[in-house]
């Protein structure tokens, strides 16, 4: 007898996936005896037609036999579109009555037209989403849309390979749902990202990509390169902003503020704390006129979820790693740095002292500002030890960009002696061991691109000028 690969592959004992909602369904069935063995163990027999079937439209009549992987790959394709069927019943009991009332073949083709259908819809929301696309300079939320989702909805294929999601999507959801595969993953993945923007969009482009930069900042990552959800972000800042007394749709959190929310919930017992983020969650959302359904089911969940991390900050009495206190530009004091007259030695040590016991960094800038009038000066108080951690980004928001540009002369001299191409991007080097370099480093990574792009222009005019 001729061996073909139908034959190699026997459906009775790997047909159905583990994790198989049809699967689930025949056993579901015959439990409560609304099917029997035998009903089940024909459903399965019923298979092996549609599987040669598939086979010849896809070696386009040429041959019944295939590879157990093939054969495998596309049983899978064919199952995945039963699935696909039994699961758009509301109701589980409904999906039983299907099974008992539906051969296999009526249920193929009827999940086949269904998985046709949603490529379509997926195709619309997908241009839905790209027409809309947030102006962030994350590279993984545009690469994403631009690349990875027309890619995969190109190459998609309902009949031989229903069941791939074969996609390269590195841009996270809030809530992601790996249960799913193939097109239906990708459907509810845009849904999710259509409305994580639709929330998004509440907000000004310039609030949004100040708060990234701050975030970045705090956790001294690249922005562009990481692999962040932009709506989580924004969606804790401005509950706790609005928690702080700022109006609904602002997403800046001073740091009196933070401290603020520090005291107020250091009141409470620990079993309020749910209580307070979810009614204030609540208003906001009113207050701001979200009321889709999909939407507040989406974010029900985020309670339960950030209440550790919110827990383990508010022990630990920082808040500011999950709450982003925001800075904003126009109130900064920029510092010049030129070849002016330097402080006496001993001036100097005091000044030092002054700036290493000042309580906040927006102090330290003010002494900085009022009494540093020479570039070397500057230079040796970076090195003084009198800065630490979040000093550094104060000082450096307090700068322009000649300034920044200078500095980044000075910290990256030896990259800049044997770089052809100066760009910041190449020069930057967080693995310095001195301090103010590396904080210096990690500070352009955090800015956004047209800023960074600005100081790299005024850095080359320098070089240019030597």
């Amino acid at each position: 007898m001729k061996n073909t690969g139908i034959q190699k592959y026997n459906p009775l004992k790997n047909t159905l996936e583990p994790r198989s909602y049809t699967l689930f369904l025949l056993r579901e069935g015959l439990r409560r005896g609304i099917l029997n063995q035998k009903a089940v163990d024909e459903f399965q027999e019923e298979l092996m037609p549609l599987l040669a079937e598939l086979i010849l439209k896809y070696t386009r009549g040429e041959s019944s036999s295939v590879t157990v992987e093939t054969a495998q790959r596309l049983l899978g394709s064919l199952l995945y579109s039963i699935d696909a069927y039994l699961r758009s019943f509301r109701h589980k009991e409904a999906a039983l009555n299907c099974l008992s009332s539906f051969g296999a073949a009526e249920i193929y083709e009827k999940g086949q037209a269904l998985t046709s259908s949603c490529q379509k819809q997926t195709w619309l929301l997908y241009e839905e989403v790209r027409e809309r696309k947030l102006n962030i300079p994350i590279n993984a939320y545009h690469c994403t849309i631009d690349e990875d989702l027309p890619d995969f909805l190109k190459q998609y294929d309902p009949l031989f390979n229903a069941q791939d999601t074969m996609a390269n999507m590195d841009y996270p959801l809030f809530s992601d749902d790996m249960r799913w595969q193939g097109i239906f993953y990708i459907e509810q993945y845009l849904q999710k990202l259509s409305m994580e923007t639709d929330f998004c969009f509440l907000f000004s482009p310039a609030d949004i990509n100040q708060l990234l930069r701050d975030y970045g900042r705090v956790y001294r990552i690249d922005i562009a390169e990481s692999l962040i959800n932009v709506f989580e972000i924004l969606f804790i800042n401005s509950v706790f902003s609005f928690l702080a007394g700022n109006r609904p749709g602002d997403l800046s959190i001073s740091k009196p503020q933070l401290n603020m929310l520090q005291h107020h919930f250091d009141a409470l017992d620990s079993a309020q704390y749910p209580l307070v983020i979810s009614h204030t969650i609540d208003k906001l959302l009113d207050l701001l006129g979200l009321a889709n359904p999909a939407f507040l089911n989406y974010i029900e969940g985020f309670v339960p979820l950030f209440m550790p991390r919110f827990v383990n900050a508010l022990e630990n009495n920082c808040l500011a790693n999950i709450i982003i206190a925001t800075q904003p530009c126009q109130e900064t004091v920029r510092v010049a740095l030129d070849y002016g007259e330097r402080l006496p030695d001993e001036a100097f040590r005091e000044l030092a002292e002054q700036i290493r016991d000042a309580v906040d960094p927006a102090s330290k800038v003010n002494l900085i500002q009022a009494h540093i009038n020479s570039l070397v000066d500057f230079l040796d108080l970076l090195e003084a030890d009198c800065l630490f951690g979040q000093d550094y980004a104060f000082l450096f928001d307090a700068l322009g960009d000649i300034e920044l540009s200078i500095l980044a002369k000075i910290a990256f001299a030896e990259q800049l002696r044997v770089s052809p191409d100066p760009t910041l991007q190449n020069l930057i080097d967080e693995d310095s061991t001195i301090p103010w370099q590396m904080e210096l480093a990690y500070y352009f990574n955090g800015l956004a691109a047209k800023r960074r792009d600005d100081i790299e222009q005024r850095l080359k005019d320098l070089l240019s000028a030597i």
